[in-house]
């Protein structure tokens, strides 16, 4: 997973994920797999957080693997909130 990161005037953060047919072809997975991480991403970053973020995956997960991918998000996002 790789975290793409620039500033935005706005005063809220923007989401977008690249999650490509290579990765899963399967739409309802890949969409699984946005909403998990936008989740993740609820509960980490404060509202004020004005910047654009774009999240590329190169790994299928599903819901075995969960609290790996939330792991790993964590410590994707603890490294630019400090």
């Amino acid at each position: 997973m790789f975290l793409h990161l620039a500033p935005n005037p706005l005063v809220h953060y923007r989401l977008g994920f690249v999650i490509g047919k290579k990765t899963e072809k399967r739409a309802v997975r890949r969409n699984y797999m946005r909403r998990t991480i936008r989740e993740v991403l609820k509960e980490l970053l404060p509202q004020n957080f004005s910047f654009d973020i774009v999240i590329r995956v190169h790994k299928s997960f599903y819901r075995n693997d969960f609290n790996q991918i939330k792991l790993e998000v964590e410590g994707l996002i603890g490294r630019l909130v400090k």
